[in-house]
């Protein structure tokens, strides 16, 4: 499946994580959960990079950016904020 789409599903069915980090640069950047879900689901694809076993996609939709990590079975939204 499509990461985008795994991505979305997960939005949908509120099946993902939303790091503690992600949370505090979120908030430094007057983020709300709801703007982050919005990326996460309409936000292009800007940058991709494979981890071991894991993948994070940094997501951007006009000057929010999220980065989300995939593995197999966990959505982890790892920080958020406006770029500069």
């Amino acid at each position: 499946m499509d990461p985008r789409q795994i991505i979305r599903l997960a939005v949908t069915a509120e099946e993902y994580r939303v790091s503690g980090h992600a949370y505090e640069e979120a908030d430094k950047d007057g983020i709300s959960l709801e703007m982050i879900e919005r990326v996460m689901c309409y936000g292009m694809v800007r940058k991709i990079e494979r981890l071991y076993g894991a993948s994070r996609y940094t997501l951007r939709s006009g000057m929010i950016m999220v980065v989300v990590e995939l593995s197999d079975d966990e959505v982890v939204v790892i920080t958020a904020g406006r770029e500069r």
